[in-house]
């Protein structure tokens, strides 16, 4: 038996070193799993983010495991809730057990490397790869059975439960697969205003929307807690009367985002793309209502937040930062745009004097190194994204009015 020397660290506290590395093998696992999102999770963040919290539980459950050298005998709470949340909107298990393989190289490749960059005996070194190894392997094959079980009884209970089957159906239609109006139940050849509901009380709104238009509402849950899909239908489209009404309309309830209209089966899909793309802007506001025209540009950027994030940073280099000088020349920025280049008029929704505009604009010239002119588009993106990104998403502050939903 091979002699420890003083540097190499025992099982546990290797154990203990990968649940400090969780985040790291958090975000390694999502941007592997990007790549076999469902068609209704491609680019939504919302949904990213729920990912990225389940995959950290998970984890951290799994490496529990790890610790007591054990398997467990039924599937995880959250694995378990994981499971049947998807079977209810009708994705596939294939995906759910995709995650957990491309989990399983994550935690393999996390814990060879801790392995081979901290243990200096050989016989150790072998030792403590071969029981990760073990377990790992154990661990994913155990736990996919587990799950499965899960998806399966959850399906079972949804086909008891025929108030359910639409819900599933409209999940598995949004997700690809093919639908007409009369398995649907719902007429998919007509025009679709695209609805989005969160918080408590949000659903009572999108039906409050929909008898103030006139038309009939199809809500479904959207797999989330409190968050309601929508489709406000008719045969004809919205007249303007209509489309003044939806511009003014203000929740009793929770909060709500409005896509486009759009009509058939692919509108039907682009309605609630654009209400969940509204949606995405809305998880970084406290507004009540958003409506999708209004943040398109937003929307479209964040679909790829991490370059979103970085576009809006180069944009405002100099004055991107937290500091009151910094906070001022944006704000000053945006008066000015919204002003169409009016030191006057900016400076009076200021409330500060006509020069203090003046000044503040030359000092963001001179920080960029060219007219604001001549990057207005650029720059007005990134001051809006940067609104975005100045409060970190929240799943749970989406729950309790503060945040976003799917």
């Amino acid at each position: 038996m091979a002699t420890r020397t003083r540097s190499d660290p025992t099982f546990d506290e290797l154990v203990d070193e990968l649940e400090a590395r969780v985040d790291e093998i958090v975000e390694v696992h999502v941007r592997r799993m990007r790549e076999h999102y469902p068609e209704q999770a491609v680019g939504d963040p919302v949904i990213e983010q729920r990912i990225r919290e389940f995959s950290n539980e998970s984890i951290l459950v799994e490496y529990g495991w790890l610790r007591r050298g054990e398997l467990p005998e039924e599937a995880p709470t959250r694995d378990a809730d994981g499971a049947r949340e998807l079977a209810r909107l009708g994705i596939p298990v294939d995906w759910l057990l995709t995650g957990f393989r491309v989990g399983h190289r994550c935690h393999w490749e996390a814990w060879l490397d801790l392995v081979e960059s901290r243990t200096d005996a050989p016989a150790l070194r072998r030792q403590l790869l071969e029981r990760g190894s073990k377990f790992f392997f154990d661990y994913v094959d155990r736990i996919t059975q587990l799950v499965t079980k899960e998806y399966e009884h959850e399906r079972q209970r949804l086909r008891r439960k025929r108030g359910n089957q639409r819900v599933v159906l409209v999940h598995q239609f949004l997700n690809g697969a093919e639908l007409d109006s009369r398995a649907l139940g719902w007429p998919l050849e007509q025009h679709h205003l695209g609805l989005l509901a969160w918080a408590e009380g949000g659903d009572r709104s999108l039906r409050d929307l929909a008898a103030m238009l006139g038309r009939p509402v199809l809500i479904v849950e959207s797999g989330v807690e409190h968050a309601w899909f929508g489709w406000a239908s008719s045969a004809t489209s919205l007249g303007p009367a209509e489309r003044r009404a939806v511009e003014t309309f203000q929740p009793q309830w929770g909060r709500i985002a409005l896509g486009l209209e759009a009509s058939g089966g692919d509108g039907f899909k682009l309605a609630n793309r654009t209400a969940r793309r509204a949606g995405w802007v809305a998880w970084y506001t406290p507004d009540a209502v958003t409506h999708y025209r209004d943040v398109a540009l937003e929307a479209l950027a964040i679909e790829d937040a991490d370059s979103a994030r970085r576009f809006s940073e180069e944009e405002l280099r100099g004055f991107d930062d937290g500091s009151a000088r910094s906070v001022r020349l944006r704000e000053t920025l945006l008066a000015y745009f919204s002003s169409d280049h009016n030191a006057a008029a900016a400076a009076a929704k200021l409330g500060v004097h006509q020069q203090t505009v003046a000044n503040r604009i030359r000092a963001v010239e001179e920080l960029l190194g060219a007219p604001v002119a001549a990057r207005r588009a650029e720059l007005e993106l990134a001051l809006r994204l940067r609104r975005c990104f100045e409060k970190p998403p929240s799943l749970q502050a989406g729950l309790q009015n503060a945040g976003y939903l799917p």
